[in-house]
């Protein structure tokens, strides 16, 4: 792999460390190659966290992977947007569509830094409106600590996904029962509607 060979030229890392780099993205799926904390990366492979970052941002900068600054709604920890360039980043605030508020933006603590391999070395296939469980994986960042009672609430108040093609319609029965009004959320748009 033209890559690895390219990584290996940097001197500060180590052959063996490079090798297990490289071994951990051959057989990671697609979700492990998607929104990929470094850290989190060093403790299931075994490699020091000071190696991996530098791994990580020299396997950047040859390619094989790309930066994610994600902006993480600092109420349900969701992925509200999220950039390939750190200027596209928003420069004061940004909206959640699912807590309909926006947060200021502050790099140190709405701004996440996540890797993701480069599509010319892999082309990442998620289907996130495929199930609820898809849904949520894809859009609530897995590092965002959560206690067990907004694990709950999430549970509890996101009850359904439905998926509209684009220039197709479906039809929507709301029973009111026990709920005093329903919020549609788009995952595409990051915009909602509260009925």
């Amino acid at each position: 792999m033209q890559k690895k060979s390219q990584l290996l030229e940097f001197e500060r890392l180590p052959a063996a460390e490079v090798e297990k780099f490289i071994s951990a993205l051959r057989q990671a799926d697609d979700w492990n190659l998607f929104r990929i904390n470094p850290f989190s990366f060093a403790g299931e492979h075994a490699i020091s966290p000071d190696i991996a970052i530098d791994l990580f941002i020299h396997a950047a900068r040859i390619g094989l992977v790309d930066f994610n600054y994600n902006m993480i709604c600092p109420r349900c920890g969701g992925v509200a947007r999220s950039h390939h360039e750190l200027d596209a980043v928003e420069a004061t605030d940004f909206y959640c569509a699912l807590c309909t508020a926006s947060t200021p933006t502050t790099l140190d603590d709405q701004v996440e830094v996540s890797f993701a391999i480069n599509p010319s070395v892999h082309k990442v296939s998620l289907n996130p409106p495929e199930s609820l469980e898809s849904y949520n994986r894809y859009h609530f960042s897995a590092n965002y600590v959560i206690s067990p009672e907004l694990a709950a609430l999430r549970k509890k108040l996101i009850r359904h996904l439905l998926v509209v093609a684009p220039g197709k319609a479906k039809r929507i029965h709301l029973s009111k029962g026990r709920y005093r009004s329903f919020q549609l959320v788009s995952i595409e748009t990051n915009t909602s509607i509260t009925v």
